[in-house]
Order: C-alpha cells, then structure tokens, then sequence
C-alpha cells in the first residue's frame, strides 16, 4: 500500500471516522482504523464494536492495500501535520507517514478488522445527517 493525499481531505476524513472509535479495553480492535486502498478509492473504517463508520474518499492515486493502525496516533500525527500532502507507505512492521517529517506508525499485523455486510438485494437509501 502506498498514498499520497491533501492533509486538508485526510484531516476531514479522520475527524468524522474519529467518532466512531471505541477505545473499549476488553476488544482491542476498537482502538484502531482500517485504511484500505482499492483502485483509487481510499476507505477508513473506525468501530466501536457495534457501531462503524467507514469513509471513502475516491481518486487517490497510490498502490492497493490496506493496514490497521492505531486511531489516536494517526489522528494526532495528522492534526500536528501543516505540509498540503502526506504520503502514506506500508512496510515491514509499520506504516511510513511522510508529512513534516518522516514518521512510523505501528500497525496491527496478523488481524483482521471486523466488517460489516448489507444484504445487495435491499433497495439503497440516503441517510441525511446534520451535525
């Protein structure tokens, strides 16, 4: 996996998922995000084990893959970032994220994020929010 994104898109991006971020000790997994990157769509999903949230935001130019890092240092690391863009590089043990500076972020290897599926043959509908 490797991305490059606006910082102003990503800030947007992770405000929003960061709601959805549950911190509950007894399922770990709640503490983190899945980021995913399929065919120039940019997906990151935060649970709280009973809620999700995923965001996707479309023509992010970069290389498939996903990771799962910890939602309270990416969401910092970002929030501190005042470069237009970050590039974001999946290796060995760690997420690259090069914005002011060059920084790994640790990721959660060997798991899988929990997921959520919606029966196809229900009709879609639109959700209108205000917040």
């Amino acid at each position: 996996m490797n991305f490059t994104i606006s910082t102003a898109e990503l800030k947007a991006i992770l405000s929003a998922v960061s709601k959805g971020v549950g911190k509950k000790v007894t399922l770990p997994i709640t503490e983190y995000v899945h980021i995913e990157l399929l065919d120039g769509t940019l997906s990151i999903t935060a649970t709280d084990s009973i809620n999700f949230i995923t965001y996707k935001h479309s023509e992010v130019e970069g290389e498939n893959g996903s990771t799962i890092v910890k939602a309270d240092t990416l969401i910092k690391l970002v929030a501190k970032t005042t470069k237009e863009s970050m590039t974001f590089s999946k290796k060995e043990g760690h997420l690259e994220v090069k914005g002011n500076g060059k920084y790994k972020v640790e990721i959660l290897e060997g798991e899988k994020f929990s997921s959520y599926q919606f029966n196809e043959q229900m009709e879609p509908f639109l959700i209108n929010l205000i917040l």
